[in-house]
């Protein structure tokens, strides 16, 4: 798909839809970054969110966006005046409507969708850090409901140290959970993973049950680099590791619970 100006970042696809970032031109360089969506069907372009007919002081800034794998929603996060602090907002792509209410409490991690669009799951602090300059701890992983006022979150995991920071995805076949956990000031994070059940986030009743699954210790990764792939008819994560590799490797560890590694990438001499 031909873009109709150039993009900052990298455009993201699905479904009908590129969604991509694109700032306009001002003689002082200071007009907000826009995030704009164009359907590879219809050739509909125009802007999805302007941040200044959010905040027409100029304060409010996109700090990053998650397209959902078929392409029907967006979340952008918002940041004011420079904050850490990321407000989350869901998006019909189609419409350009806001939909449900707008998630708080996170800084860094970038909430990831459910494969069937049923919801996002987000890393989150308790309300009482939430726009403070307090150090924070106690961040765990929350799955919301699509459309959601907030009222029904369910919170699905929590690491056992409470300084540590998480995140979490589901494997696009949405088989596997996959949560990396680490110092928010380390490059290695260790990583597990849970088999779900098809309906995992069907209902907020449902991802509570998620809690109490089994999960499994896979390997520490190197820098945060994961992917989950089907090679061969196997189930595998792809992540980079420092693992008897000081200057990394590429490994992949099978998801069949029987915790097989294999060498993808060799430690470079």
């Amino acid at each position: 798909t031909e873009l109709s100006r150039p993009s900052r970042w990298v455009p993201t696809t699905a479904g009908e839809w590129v969604i991509h970032h694109e700032r306009p031109y001002s003689e002082n360089g200071d007009r907000p970054i826009l995030l704009k969506r164009e359907n590879v069907k219809t050739k509909v372009r125009d802007t999805l969110v302007d941040p200044l007919k959010i905040d027409p002081s100029g304060k409010t800034a996109i700090y990053g966006y998650q397209l959902s794998p078929r392409g029907n929603f967006v979340v952008v996060g918002f940041r004011v005046s420079g904050s850490d602090w990321t407000r989350w907002q869901v998006y019909n792509t189609a419409t350009l409507t806001p939909i449900g209410a707008p998630s708080h409490g996170s800084k860094w991690e970038t909430p990831q969708w459910t494969p069937q669009e049923e919801g996002l799951l987000f890393s989150r602090y308790p309300r009482e850090f939430w726009d403070t300059d307090s150090k924070t701890k106690n961040q765990t992983v929350w799955f919301r409901k699509l459309g959601s006022d907030g009222s029904s979150d369910v919170e699905i995991f929590a690491p056992e140290d409470p300084s540590h920071v998480t995140f979490a995805f589901a494997s696009g076949d949405g088989k596997h959970l996959i949560y990396q956990v680490r110092r928010s000031s380390d490059n290695t994070s260790k990583i597990f993973w849970v088999p779900i059940p098809a309906d995992a986030f069907s209902t907020p009743e449902n991802a509570r049950k998620v809690r109490a699954l089994p999960i499994r210790r896979v390997q520490d990764a190197f820098k945060g680099f994961m992917y989950v792939a089907k090679v061969g008819g196997r189930d595998e994560m792809l992540l980079t590791t420092t693992e008897e590799s000081p200057r990394g490797r590429v490994i992949a560890v099978s998801l069949d619970g029987s915790g097989a590694t294999r060498e993808v990438v060799a430690q470079q001499k």
